[in-house]
């Protein structure tokens, strides 16, 4: 079963577009990731948007360029003309504008479900999974396009090749980076799905591993039976979810339908073939370090194949991928450093920066990292110490914790002090951080800033030393 689907998008949803009754979406908490996206593909459809936040940022300044009316705090009058109002799983129910909407009689609506009326008025890609999901997005996006397709997609990274990262398009194809935070994942029933990787993680959330495993198998089953799941071979907590899809099932990865083989690290990128279920081979180039990114490339490149996207196409448009936002991200290279920004806040993503760090270059590996919830560093405490073992050098700073969302009082110092293998020292700032690699720093280092808190703004602020 390696041609394409015989698929067309549903048409049960409104089409929202016009004077078809949704003139006006208000959001709050637009200037994060998902809601800015949600806000690009609303303005590229006609609809006119506002949305609220703390605070501006890059995205909120550029969908203000693009139209959308954009307000600096959260109040009631700020979403009185609008016909729904959307909101991100971080808004509290006593926000003010979540309050007036309910006195209004304004329709709200979670970020999940909105996304999932979207996906139901397209062919729906769904990609899902632990690690993975927002490479392997950005990859298919990439690969759709060079095909020709113009896809709909949200990532949830800026990339470059994107020029952001959300797009209506005008193609068949809707893809979607399948959140399993907040259970949003299961407002989604697309045509086709890919599980990654599964591992606990959010647990603060989930509370334990069988509702995630629950909860990843009510996705595989929400996909339509006409469709596909591509699933990640050799992982028995992944065969244990797809049980329950009513849709066929290929496997990729170590002896899966779809496979890698001849893996070899090059420096910043890699090469590979991919093997498809019949065995041909297509021999892939990939500016990206890592087997990681490798298995990213592989679900990509299998699921453009299941919309009729030959593999020769989609390894053209890999060799092409120029990587995203914080995804092992060079930053800045000078003096013989370089700085470089992942988005890692797992044991098993920290392991895999640190080995695609070895194959980069020769030098000292510093590990930055900011460890991203108290819940989490707890929950998976002893993993995380032994995460560390291919850096030559580790600093630890404080636990990113959104104010009032925890309770526990665990220390990044408790962390630093429990690493044994090489070793780390603990600096409970990031001006702290800043401080000690400006001085320390030599040549050969490749400093790896790591974390899904605000470190990245210590790898923006290392670049600028660098770069001076």
């Amino acid at each position: 079963m390696s041609g394409a689907l015989t698929m067309t998008p549903t048409t049960s949803a409104p089409d929202w577009r016009g004077d078809t009754g949704l003139r006006r979406v208000h959001l709050i908490g637009i200037g994060g990731m998902a809601l800015s996206a949600i806000a690009a593909v609303l303005l590229e459809r006609g609809t006119k948007v506002s949305g609220s936040d703390m605070e501006a940022s890059p995205y909120t300044d550029r969908l203000a360029a693009a139209g959308a009316r954009i307000h600096i705090g959260h109040d009631a009058a700020n979403i009185t003309a609008a016909d729904l109002v959307v909101f991100s799983a971080a808004v509290p129910a006593d926000n003010p504008e979540m309050v007036r909407a309910r006195e209004l009689g304004i329709p709200l609506m979670r970020r999940a479900e909105f996304i999932g009326r979207l996906l139901d008025e397209r062919l729906g890609i769904a990609i899902a999974g632990t690690h993975g999901k927002t490479t392997t997005t950005a990859m298919l996006a990439v690969i759709l396009k060079a095909a020709g397709r113009d896809p709909g997609y949200l990532v949830g990274a800026a990339v470059a090749d994107l020029d952001g990262n959300a797009a209506w398009g005008t193609g068949a194809e809707f893809v979607i980076e399948a959140d399993e935070f907040d259970s949003a994942f299961l407002e989604y029933r697309p045509h086709i799905g890919v599980i990654n990787h599964l591992e606990p993680d959010h647990l603060d959330y989930f509370g334990s591993f069988s509702r995630i495993l629950d909860e990843f198998g009510q996705f595989a089953a929400a996909i339509d039976p006409d469709g596909l799941l591509l699933a990640r071979a050799g992982l028995p907590v992944i065969d244990e979810v797809i049980a329950s899809a009513a849709c066929p099932v290929l496997r990729f990865g170590e002896n899966g339908d779809w496979r890698i083989s001849e893996f070899r690290g090059d420096g910043w990128g890699s090469s590979f073939k991919i093997l498809e279920p019949q065995r041909t081979e297509t021999e892939v180039h990939l500016a990206l370090p890592g087997e990681h990114n490798a298995l990213n490339a592989l679900a990509a490149a299998a699921a453009a194949a299941a919309v009729g996207v030959a593999p020769i196409i989609s390894a053209g448009a890999l060799s092409e991928f120029g990587g995203m936002e914080r995804r092992f991200q060079l930053l800045a290279e000078a003096c013989g450093i370089q700085i470089v920004s992942d988005y890692a806040h797992h044991p098993t993503e920290v392991r895999a920066a640190l080995a695609a760090g070895k194959t980069v270059g020769s030098g000292r590996i510093w590990a930055v990292f900011q460890p991203h919830l108290r819940s989490r560093t707890r929950t998976l405490f002893t993993e995380f110490t032994s995460a560390f073992s291919d850096a030559d050098r580790v600093t630890i700073t404080e636990i990113f914790s959104p104010p009032g969302r925890e309770t526990d009082d665990l220390s990044g110092n408790e962390l630093a002090a429990a690493i044994e293998s090489p070793g780390a020292e603990f600096e409970e700032t990031l001006e702290d951080c800043f401080n000690r690699i400006t001085a320390e720093a030599r040549e050969g280092d490749l400093i790896l800033v790591m974390g899904a808190g605000d470190i990245n703004r210590l790898g923006e602020r290392l670049a600028g030393w660098l770069r001076r």
